[in-house]
Order: C-alpha cells, then sequence, then structure tokens
C-alpha cells in the first residue's frame, strides 16, 4: 500500500501478508516514520481522522491519517498547526486509550477541537463503515474533567 506525499511523491509504503503463517504480518520501509500518510488525499480544510495503521484508515475511508503507531509525528503536527486543523477525531485501537487521552490533551491544550472516538469493536479496520461514521458522529469535545476521568480510568 503505497503512500504519496502533497506534491505525489512517494513518502511510505506497507505490505501485508494475507494467507498463510509467514511470521511477518506487517512490512514497513526501513525509513522514518515522521511522514504524512496519505498526504495527497488530505483535505485540510475539512476535520482530519487519526487512526494507528494504513487498513484503519482505509476501513475510515474519508480524510484519515494513519499515525504508523500510536505517537503524533512532528511532522504531522507542524502541518495541522500550518493547516489550522480545526477538528481532529482520534480513533486508536482498544489498547491505546492512553495514548488517545494524551492525544486529545495536546491538541486541547493548542486550541484544537479533539474527539476521542470510542468504536464498538477493537479497531477501525474490524468497525463497518456505519459503526465508524455512527461513533464519529457521537463524539464530543472533551473538556477538562472528561480528560481527568479517562486518566483515571486507564
Amino acid at each position: 500500500m503505497p503512500s504519496y506525499d502533497a506534491n505525489d511523491v512517494l513518502n511510505y509504503f506497507v505490505a501485508r501478508a494475507y494467507y498463510g503463517n509467514t511470521g511477518l504480518k506487517y512490512k514497513n520501509p526501513p525509513v522514518s516514520k515522521n511522514v504524512i500518510v496519505f498526504d495527497q488525499l488530505i483535505n485540510w480544510e475539512l476535520p482530519i481522522i487519526l487512526c494507528e495503521g494504513v487498513f484503519d484508515a482505509m476501513a475510515i475511508k474519508y480524510n484519515a491519517i494513519p499515525l504508523l503507531g500510536k505517537h503524533l509525528p512532528p511532522n504531522l503536527l507542524t502541518k495541522m498547526i500550518e493547516k489550522q486543523t480545526s477538528t481532529v477525531f482520534i480513533m486508536l485501537d482498544a489498547d491505546a486509550q492512553e495514548q488517545a487521552t494524551e492525544l486529545t490533551e495536546r491538541f486541547d491544550q493548542l486550541g484544537l477541537d479533539a474527539r476521542n472516538v470510542v468504536l464498538p469493536r477493537k479497531d477501525a479496520g474490524d468497525s463497518s463503515l456505519v459503526e465508524i461514521w455512527d461513533a464519529i458522529n457521537h463524539s464530543h469535545v472533551y473538556s477538562f474533567k472528561d480528560l481527568i476521568t479517562q486518566k483515571l480510568e486507564h
């Protein structure tokens, strides 16, 4: 699965084994993950959705940016500030809610409308498009109280 930057230059790729037990589920290039995956497909005037992997982004379908893990690449944060991103939906896997809370708090401190989206299934790749967008549409802006409550739960 190739990714291209805003200038249509290949900036990353991910390969995945689908059949058999090869011992290697994913193959990533030996380069920095400080890239904006699928940058050429992002409409920066609309809310963006952050997720963990490229297959999660494919399940989300629209304006989804994979983090290639659970942490925000510095180049992505820089571009979000540069493009004046107004709303960020954070849709990390069920096992990454602590990191999702940290991202929500960080974006809140930057004055962004940050919403942690909790899916009914483990991750976006396991969810239907209807479940994904229902979770997005029912997310809310986190208050300071929400952030503290979520931190205490984790």
